[in-house]
């Protein structure tokens, strides 16, 4: 199995129990960090300058993982936080329900308005591309992914990530059962996930 960490900049001692925690899991994985590269790390990366911001850096992250032809197309998409506890076989996909749920939950409770706002936009984007009650996949949690998938939705999704980055995480994680009514849409029919 393949594991791409997005890395901030530093030694980062998170990272370091985070691939332990794996490898422990997935004696026979193959590891990536793509980013900050701690100096104690010596294994497959792509070094990359963090100083544009949390989001500019993600996007600079992601788009890296998809230029390089070294990278596996297969991989489990991680965070340096990201700890597999107990021994395991495979790496599930996680949501948190429909999207509209928790739009409605974040508003219930007052939460930030600008997140807020991003969430509204976001699923009414999803609603106008024909997409019924679209999933939340904002979870924090280890995401399978496939690169050229990705490729795809970071060409479409560009002029989202500065702005309405909510979007673009929703996208890469749509289930091809939720786009069965998008209809004549130019958009590809997977978006970034296997069935």
């Amino acid at each position: 199995m393949n594991f791409i960490y997005i890395c901030r900049g530093g030694e980062n001692n998170e990272l370091r129990y985070s691939i332990r925690s794996v490898v422990s899991s997935f004696p026979n994985s193959n590891v990536w960090i793509v980013g900050g590269i701690p100096n104690w790390y010596k294994g497959n990366n792509i070094s990359l300058e963090q100083n544009a911001g949390k989001w500019k850096n993600a996007v600079a992250n992601l788009n890296a993982i998809i230029e390089s032809k070294d990278t596996p197309e297969d991989f489990i998409l991680m965070n340096d936080d990201f700890f597999i506890l107990d021994k395991i076989n495979n790496i599930p996909y996680y949501h948190e329900g429909p999207l509209s749920d928790k739009l409605e939950r974040y508003k219930k409770l007052k939460m930030d308005p600008n997140y807020i706002g991003k969430l509204g936009s976001t699923y009414a984007k999803l609603e106008r591309m024909g997409i019924k009650e679209p999933l939340s996949y904002e979870t924090h949690t280890p995401m399978p992914m496939l690169k050229s998938k990705l490729a795809e939705i970071m060409q479409y999704c560009q002029i989202f990530l500065e702005r309405l980055c909510p979007f673009a995480r929703k996208l890469f994680f749509i289930p091809r059962t939720q786009l069965a009514h998008a209809g004549s849409l130019q958009l590809p029919s997977w978006f970034g996930v296997r069935t």
